[in-house]
């Protein structure tokens, strides 16, 4: 598993060569981001092929609103570019697996 900071001049290199990538909008002050953080990496610690790309909020609000992220915590999911899943709630590892 790979981690990276996404932000908006990255953003079309990280989908263009990454297959999937799951997206976490988070906020430095928020204790549920960081609770989402550690079940995401729970969930695909032994998937080596999925990106982790996270999404400062309040650095990238343009991003967030490309991807109208209206609550924190968020996460989205990619696959070959596109979309798949998107949770604007914290999640449990059950709901990832």
């Amino acid at each position: 598993m790979t981690h990276i900071e996404l932000t908006l001049e990255n953003y079309k290199d990280v989908m263009h060569n990454n297959e999937m990538v799951i997206i976490q909008f988070w906020l430095q002050s928020s204790d549920e981001c960081a609770q989402l953080s550690t079940v995401i990496e729970n969930v695909i610690k032994d998937h080596n092929d999925i990106v982790v790309a996270k999404v400062d909020t309040e650095v990238q609000e343009e991003l967030a609103r490309i991807f109208t992220v209206k609550e924190i915590p968020a996460m989205a999911m990619t696959k070959e570019g596109i979309m798949v899943y998107k949770e604007e709630v914290l999640l449990a590892e059950e709901d990832l697996t």
